[in-house]
């Protein structure tokens, strides 16, 4: 039995379940916990783990815990705070120590806030992996790959060519009549790698597809096909020619009227009879029992047909798991790349096989206190993680309610919850909702309790499962609620709808009427608030249910935004950014109509044909130019400006002008973002962005669809990102959840095993299809529960009456409600026509621009701070190389000082040859070359595969000698080293001057975060040096890069400071990272590699150099102070 929480006095000690339900206060509960930890138990900052769900619940969990360490600090110093249970802890540490020692502790914590451990479990998963490597066998320099989807279309995609293609035509006709298809094969290799095992599919089993095989397959389904069409011809003739059923029929009145009709048309008359039996219509049995008896003797036959070709599907779907898994794991491998299941698997994997407890000791030597928020919404190896981590010796608590698990989709665990509940130690109950009016909080309780022992989830009514614990509300706030003309409002209503458009229109209605109604406000104490559309939240299931409310909304002058799970990607602006970009690059007559009779440019056919041909191609070819020069971002906004795109579509905006600007604005960030950030040329982004638009799945935030506007709008929002949220009043349209019968494949979780299946609906068993449908019926009431929870005043609902709903969700609640009335000053069915709309008023004025505004007084707080870096410190000039009447005649040389191009393209592209080439392994460079020179130089015929081979021979066997060590690059462990080694580390005041030559001389200060990065970082022989590729044109000799003229570029281009700053970031670095760390025993030093200059065992164009010791501190003194350090 749970006891009941009190955040104050709940003992920290042990393992520790708390249950929350909505409303209840869980952050703020958890943000005293850590307080009491600091101060009762002495932990520090860094000594307390909290793991929650996603990275907004991080944000929002930090800042609280920031808040509540300061709050107790300044109440240390006997400063009045606003929250007087902060201050009674407080007061409490300071009773049983002394004063002085609280407040230098508090003093620390606020100090070491940066150190606060709060992170997703994919964050601490990769932390753990990276700080603990050599315990869990983590590979060097491992790239975090967000979503698989292009390595499982890839893999997909040569299995189709390969193993599908090369089916018989029979085959292959009977597999695409199934809707067979790559997709099934993708979501079954996703699946796979998610977790969520094929049902068929047993790992290290081989899995092939044979020509006798193929063969064998044919005859059978030859045979199989013969025989079903024999059965059927004999059955229909039956019907034709058995004159004692035509007498049977003719006799029973009931079949005389529905039947006879139907004798002289076999498979129509059949159809009847298996139509109506299924239904129970008692005289078919009784009137055509061999009828029927041949009749499933043909479906038999039929369906075993139907088996071969699912055999077959079955095989080609396990052949593609094993196959697929195996090659994106060995591409993984090679290119040390993670997915986010890999970091759950590889830490769970690493505990499991912790034979001596090393990994254990060193977690719980880390982390002496851990907090898994959002606990419901966890899997069986994070629990397992967990458990074995910190389930003893730790201080650990989980938090959640399970009555808001509502990701099954992501493998969300309910059944992991409920097995915790009964492992830990001690169990807690948090029931008082301090969120909700306590009208609304006894509505609640009436509504998801109608009745004693009401099996609210759908989980029956025994001990194991989950239950609706009735909430309370906390004194003081007797007064609050929606009133209207002074009269307190019921707060639940149900109004019902025939079918999902009238439920939008009534929706619409209702709000229409609210906000039309001046006296209409929300009350809290002594505080009233008007009703504004700002305080409604609408909460559908999917965003076509909200497009249909946002319309609804529309045509009454509503403003409304939409929060889902929309793609920017899979908009109509992504397709109409796409023919824009085709036209920049390809400027041809028909490329530029299309772009302009897209929404972007709003031109219509006879606009179009009004405009002037050659000054229409023209400014294309200028936006082409544009684009080359100086980026997507200038050439797309250039082309909205000329065309006042912004200024047409806000005059749109209840027509939707506002979505499309804002679609428009993302997808133009996002496409600089992915050229820039990915080196793509012109035709790569847009080979990508037919990709995308074509349905290539993407991760990342950044893809999302964002808000249109933040003003005053109602909030259209999905109950899954509705989660953690509260809106004043709620309208819930659409809480008819009901069980969708038309999947194909599904995923559940399997009693037995406690893994997540993946099957295809004809493969499920009876009792399967039984676990799957109660999983998604009890998920249905999960998130019924999460949306009405969402209100803080007003709930109002609307009952769909389509018989298709009889069995919804929603119906349990309608129909014990229904039966057991409840009290009418909690909820009220309203009649079914719902509010009438007042159209006397609109809530939205048409866009004016804002003109600019100067502030009166603006003054930084830190003056000096900047993002400094190497380029920002020195002088802004370039090195002008001493005149050269040399003329190169090796055809090497000739290439690589005149042929190859000088500028930026030439710098990236080989970089990118340096980073992807294995120094070792000359067999995988020209593949790398390959895609380079698609990359930057596609079409060239300057820049020649032969020669670059030759420039990656000369490099990597070239004499480099560092501090009389002599360093072979083909020695180097691709596992050892790292590109584009990033740092950034924190600057308190210095003056440029003091610098000295390195920098420009300026007489500034300046002080905010260092950054930089590497080219190559790496490990040799127990060394650790940095390494940075040049393409510096410095002459058309060896000579020139060589001895004094190599001294004097590097003096010029002041890369002295460079590899100093370098220096600083690699000496932070590693002695953080090495136990041990020794600048003297582990730094090895720096080398340049100017590459034009490189020659096989020569070491011209390498210059290198070891910094000592004084060097490197001098600078980190120069940058540091105590509070920096």
């Amino acid at each position: 039995m749970a006891e009941k929480f009190d955040v104050k006095n709940v003992p920290l000690t042990g393992s520790n379940l708390i249950e929350a339900s909505a409303g209840t206060g869980k952050t703020y509960s958890i943000a005293l916990l850590m307080l009491r930890l600091l101060l009762q138990k002495r932990l520090e900052v860094k000594q307390i783990l909290m793991v929650t769900y996603t990275k907004a619940a991080v944000a929002e969990l930090e800042e609280r815990i920031r808040l509540f360490v300061r709050l107790a600090y300044q109440a240390a110093k006997g400063e009045q705070i606003p929250d007087p249970l902060i201050a009674s802890i407080v007061q409490e540490a300071i009773g049983q120590a002394d004063e002085a020692a609280i407040r230098e502790l508090l003093r620390s914590a606020t100090l070491l806030l940066d150190e606060t451990a709060v992170m997703t479990i994919h964050s601490f998963c990769q932390q753990s992996l990276n700080e603990f490597a050599f315990e869990t066998g983590q590979l060097f320099d491992c790239e975090l790959l967000e979503d698989p989807s292009l390595l499982v279309e890839e893999e997909v995609n040569k299995f189709w060519r390969e193993k599908i293609t090369t089916l018989t035509a029979v085959l292959l006709r009977e597999l695409l009549l199934q809707g067979f298809s790559r997709k099934w094969l993708a979501d079954a290799i996703k699946g796979y790698m998610a977790g969520q095992r094929y049902v068929n599919y047993v790992q290290g089993r081989h899995y092939s597809l044979s020509a006798d095989d193929k063969a064998a397959l044919e005859i059978s389904l030859a045979e199989a096909h013969a025989a079903a069409i024999q059965a059927e011809t004999a059955l229909f003739e039956s019907v034709t020619t058995d004159t004692a059923m035509h007498a049977r029929t003719q006799a029973d009145a009931t079949a005389r009227r529905n039947l006879s009709i139907l004798i002289g048309d076999p498979p129509a008359f059949i159809a009847a009879i298996k139509e109506k039996r299924q239904k129970g219509s008692a005289y078919i049995n009784r009137l055509y029992e061999e009828l029927l008896e041949q009749c499933d003797d043909v479906d038999a036959l039929k369906e075993r047909s139907q088996q071969i070709i699912w055999d077959l599907i079955d095989r080609l779907i396990c052949m593609a798991i094993e196959v697929a898994v195996e090659e994106i794991d060995s591409y993984k491998s090679q290119h040390s790349i993670l997915l986010f299941d890999d970091l759950i698997n590889k830490l769970h994997r690493a505990a499991m096989t912790d034979k001596n407890g090393a990994l254990k000791a060193l977690m719980q030597s880390k982390f002496k206190a851990v907090f898994i928020d959002e606990f419901q919404d966890t899997d069986k190896l994070q629990y397992e993680l967990f458990e074995y981590f910190f389930g003893d010796e730790t201080i650990l608590f989980y938090i959640g309610d399970p009555k808001q698990s509502i990701y099954s989709f992501r493998k969300a665990d309910i059944f992991t919850y409920l097995q915790a509940a009964e492992n830990v130690s001690a169990k807690y109950e948090m029931n008082t909702n301090f969120r909700s009016s306590p009208t609304l909080i006894a509505a609640m309780n009436n509504f998801f309790e109608p009745v004693q022992d009401f099996d609210t989830f759908s989980f029956g009514t025994g001990e194991n499962g989950i239950k609706y614990v009735a909430v309370e509300a906390p004194d003081g706030l007797e007064n609050m609620g929606l009133y209207r003309n002074d009269e307190l409002q019921v707060p639940m209503s149900v109004y019902q709808a025939p079918n999902k458009p009238a439920a939008a229109n009534m929706t619409a209605q209702a709000i229409h009427q609210l906000l039309n109604d001046p006296t209409a406000v929300l009350v809290k104490k002594d505080k009233k608030q008007q009703v504004t559309p700002a305080a409604i939240g609408v909460l559908v299931r999917n965003r076509y249910e909200g497009a249909d409310v946002k319309a609804a909304l529309g045509r009454l002058g509503i403003p409304a935004v939409t929060i889902d799970d929309a793609r920017i990607l899979n908009t109509l602006e992504a397709v109409s950014m796409l023919a824009l970009l085709t036209a920049f690059e390809t400027p041809s007559r028909s490329a530029i109509n299309k772009a302009l009779l897209t929404p972007i440019a709003g031109l219509g056919r006879d606009a179009l044909l009004k405009l002037n041909e050659e000054q229409t191609l023209e400014q294309f070819q200028q936006y082409g130019e544009l684009w080359a020069n100086a980026g997507i971002y200038v050439a797309l906004t250039g082309f909205f400006a000329e065309h006042q795109v912004r200024k047409r579509l806000l005059s749109q905006k209840h027509e939707g002008g506002e979505r499309v600007l804002t679609n428009l604005v993302q997808l133009t960030e996002l496409l600089h973002k992915v050229q820039t950030g990915k080196q793509l040329a012109n035709i790569e982004l847009i080979n990508w962005l037919q990709k995308a638009v074509d349905g290539m799945d993407v991760g990342g935030d950044e893809y999302q669809q964002r808000i249109e506007s933040d003003e005053e709008s109602v909030k259209i929002v999905t109950i899954h990102k509705s989660k953690g949220l509260e809106y004043p009043i709620v309208f819930a349209p659409y809480l008819d959840f009901k069980f969708k019968d038309d999947f194909v494949f599904c995923s559940f979780r399997d009693h037995d095993s406690a893994e997540y299946l993946f099957i295809h609906q004809s493969q499920l068993s009876s009792d399967q299809l039984a676990a799957y449908r109660a999983q998604q019926e009890q998920e249905n009431k999960r998130l019924l529960y999460v949306a009405i929870t969402r209100a803080v005043y007003q709930c109002y609902l609307v009952k769909n009456t389509d018989w298709r709903y009889n069995n919804s969700s929603l119906n349990d609640f309608f129909k014990a409600l229904k039966d057991a009335p409840p009290p009418s000053d909690l909820i009220i069915f309203a009649d079914g026509t719902g509010p009438a709309a007042d159209s006397t008023r609109n809530f939205s004025a048409p866009w004016q621009a804002v003109p600019p505004r100067t502030a009166k007084q603006f003054v930084l707080a830190e003056p000096n701070w900047h993002k400094l870096s190497y380029t920002f410190l020195t002088a802004k000039h370039e090195y002008i190389p001493r005149e050269d009447i040399t003329t190169p005649e090796a055809a090497y040389d000739v290439f690589i000082f005149k042929q190859l191009p000088k500028g930026a393209i030439t710098g990236n592209f080989l970089h990118y040859l340096f980073e992807n080439i294995d120094f070792g392994d000359l067999k995988g460079w020209q593949q790398v070359i390959d895609a380079g020179l698609n990359r930057f130089f596609p079409g060239s015929t300057v820049v020649i595969a032969q020669m670059l081979l030759q420039l990656l021979d000369h490099v990597i066997g070239s004499k480099i000698m560092v501090n009389d060590q002599t360093i072979a690059l083909s020695s180097i462990n691709r596992n050892a080293r790292i590109s584009e080694f990033e740092f950034d580390f924190p600057v308190s005041v210095f003056n440029n001057r003091q610098l000295g030559i390195l920098g420009s001389g300026e007489d500034r200060d300046y002080s905010g975060i260092m950054n930089g990065k590497i080219d190559l970082f790496f490990e040799l022989n127990g060394k650790y040096y940095l390494l940075d590729w040049k393409s510096n044109f410095l002459g058309f000799s060896t000579e020139a890069y060589a001895g004094d003229e190599l001294k004097q570029a590097m003096d010029e281009y002041h890369y002295h400071l460079q590899y100093l700053l370098y220096a600083v970031a690699l000496k932070k670095y590693l002695s953080v990272r090495l136990a041990d760390f020794s600048y003297e025993k582990h730094f090895g030093g720096v080398i340049y590699m100017f590459l034009r200059g490189v020659r096989n065992g020569a070491e011209t164009g390498v210059f290198t150099y070891r910094p000592a010791l004084a060097e490197i501190v001098g600078l980190e003194d120069l940058f540091m102070t105590p509070e920096t350090a």
